[in-house]
């Protein structure tokens, strides 16, 4: 967790989504990265799998965060042209070296101000049952 004071409120919150992210998303040889730029966070993930990429998707396209205006679903993915587009993301494919199959850097910017939203709803991951959209 670089750029965050430490001890401070945005500190303890990256630190938590760090653990969050790795308890539910990251497998194997997958790291990730949370900085502070500015007023916005940067996640990134380095040697994301294509089962991993997939589990991410599969969340973020349950039916409680589609039918929620204001999920991380839709600023992620800014459906709704009221919402403004302060996340952005970049997926660039690569290839792993150890066994050369294919893995994706991830890199997803949010405003500061969303993680607290961000670790909150990944807190719920897994209590609640739900099925994807389809």
């Amino acid at each position: 967790m670089d750029d965050f004071l430490p001890g401070s409120a945005e500190a303890k919150l990256a630190a938590e989504l760090h653990s969050l992210l790795r308890r539910d998303y990251m497998r194997g040889e997958t790291s990730a990265l949370i900085k502070q730029e500015g007023g916005r966070v940067l996640v990134w993930f380095m040697a994301v799998s294509t089962g991993m990429l997939g589990l991410l998707l599969a969340t973020i396209s349950l039916s409680r965060e589609l039918n929620d205006p204001t999920s991380l679903s839709r600023r992620l993915a800014g459906a709704d042209a009221d919402l403004p587009r302060q996340w952005q993301y970049e997926l660039r494919p690569t290839r792993f070296p150890v066994d050369n199959s294919i893995t994706f850097t991830l890199k997803m910017y949010m405003p500061i101000d969303d993680m607290a939203e961000v670790v909150q709803r990944l807190r719920g991951v897994g209590q609640e049952s739900d099925q994807p959209a389809s």
